[in-house]
């Protein structure tokens, strides 16, 4: 037969390309790997972070609450007691409560407290005339000292030398300066709205000192300002609006309508049916003390006091009597102080030891930014070193496996071959 042919079987790929393959998947399977821990890492680290943001945010929102509890009692405490106050005072109940409701509607959403204005409308109640007046009248001097920016502390500055112009009926120059240095704009509107274009606060003070122009005249200028205004200015009340619309406000009236929120839930629930339940809960006090005084005083007459004085007298004497005239006591204190300085070695060994562990502690600290993330990578090595052993031992016993078949497998070529 005649031999048409060669031909050569390639069993086994060259050193090179197998090398080659295995380095691709290799490398192909750790850049997966990798990606997959940083992935799976980030989404654990973010969700950390995400956790201690909300953590965060729900623990400043619970001290806001917190904070805000004792505004909100004295809130309700206001709410409640004012209409019982005015009534004592001669006003009518349903007076008292409409009050208080435009009160506490004329200052939403600006940075005054209700105490605040509820304390400026009893002080001026008798002094103008009757309550719905001295409410109109708060509201409206309210409005004409925001509306000029003045802090809370010129605002009660100012009313207490307004209120005093009230009491007197007449003006004097100490009580004009300070309102010229709280509210010195809206003071020339009202020269203006008195006594005509171009005049200015010092005039309307000479109007005042001389009586052509009386402090019910400036009252009722001063309300009728605060809602309609005047030729060439806005109202007080849209001028304190405007004049409170910034960041620096917002953030102040945070605790108004926080402890408005909470006051009303506890008005809800009712200032009687909690001051109830606290004086329920503190009258057990009373009760507690009575119970502790009796026990002593039943313990004590039954208590052989001479008795129990005569037996301690006698096991203090039997102890010192053991230890007397012998070097008992002396080997006691010998014997401990030989305890103790056995100890001084293994301290003084210690010591370099918490040095190092404070340093490296000092130097984690010091370098937070670097440490962290090399110390999550360790941990990370460490983790996965088991796994990694343990495929390194299944590839050795692969690697044993083809070497003990390669041999057989070399014999058998030559019979594929045949």
């Amino acid at each position: 037969m005649a031999e048409v042919g060669t031909v050569y079987v390639s069993v086994m790929p060259s050193a090179k390309g197998f090398v080659k393959a295995m380095g691709y998947a290799g490398g192909k399977g750790g850049d997966s790997a990798g990606r997959s821990f940083a992935s799976s890492f980030g989404r654990i680290a973010g969700g950390a972070a995400i956790g201690n943001l909300v953590a965060g945010v729900v623990g400043k929102a619970a001290s806001a609450i917190s904070s805000s509890m004792s505004a909100a009692i004295s809130r309700v405490d206001t709410l409640s007691n004012f209409p019982k106050v005015m009534a004592n005072l001669g006003y009518g109940a349903g007076e008292a409560q409409a009050s208080i409701d435009r009160l506490s509607a004329g200052i939403d959403g600006m940075p005054t407290s209700l105490d605040g204005i509820v304390s400026m409308t009893q002080q001026l109640a008798p002094l103008c005339g009757g309550l719905e007046r001295a409410t109109d009248l708060s509201l409206a001097l309210n409005d004409m000292m925001l509306a000029s920016g003045a802090s809370a502390d010129d605002q009660a500055r100012a009313m207490a030398q307004y209120s005093q112009m009230l009491g007197r009926g007449t003006v004097e120059l100490d009580d004009w300066r300070t309102l010229q240095e709280v509210m010195p704009g809206q003071l020339d509107q009202l020269a203006r709205s008195l006594l005509g274009a171009g005049r200015n606060s010092r005039d309307l003070y000479d109007a005042l000192k001389s009586g052509a122009v009386t402090m019910d005249d400036l009252n009722e200028a001063v309300k009728r300002l605060d809602k309609e205004g005047g030729e060439g200015f806005a109202s007080f009340e849209e001028q304190a609006r405007s004049a409170t619309e910034g960041i620096g406000t917002a953030m102040a009236n945070v605790p108004n309508r926080i402890s408005k929120a909470i006051g009303r839930v506890l008005d809800h629930i009712g200032q009687a049916n909690i001051s109830g339940a606290i004086n329920r809960w503190t009258e057990s006090f009373a009760g507690l003390a009575d119970a502790a005084i009796a026990l002593w005083d039943g313990m004590m007459s039954s208590l052989d006091v001479e008795g129990l004085s005569s037996a301690l007298s006698g096991l203090g004497e039997a102890v010192s009597g053991a230890f007397a005239g012998t070097d008992a006591a002396a080997s006691l204190g010998s014997a401990l102080g030989s305890a103790l300085n056995a100890l001084v070695p293994i301290v003084e060994g210690l010591a370099p030891v918490v040095g190092l562990l404070a340093q490296g502690l000092a130097l984690v600290a010091g370098n937070a930014q670097v440490a962290i993330p090399v110390l999550l990578a360790l941990a990370a090595a460490v983790a996965l070193a088991g796994p990694v052993r343990q495929a390194a031992s299944g590839l050795g016993a692969l690697a044993g496996g083809l070497s003990a078949a390669a041999p057989a497998a070399a014999a058998s070529v030559p019979q594929l071959l045949a």
